[in-house]
């Protein structure tokens, strides 16, 4: 995972490995199914990932800010 932007024009963007993009290709032409849940799964892991990375940062915010 990877962020870019400063201040409130923060991005995340998730990054593939060749090894997990060429896995993916091949899922898809073999198993189209499991390739589509594969694909829901990364998707909800992502964001739940980014949620988690939302809370951190609100409270580390919160916590900074007393000091």
């Amino acid at each position: 995972m990877a962020r870019s932007g400063e201040g409130g024009d923060t991005e995340w963007e998730i990054l593939l490995s060749a090894e997990i993009e060429s896995f993916l290709d091949h899922l898809y032409e073999s198993d189209p199914a499991s390739h589509q849940l594969v694909n829901q799964g990364s998707w909800f892991w992502s964001a739940a990932a980014l949620r988690r990375v939302a809370r951190w940062l609100t409270r580390s915010r919160r916590r900074g800010s007393r000091t």
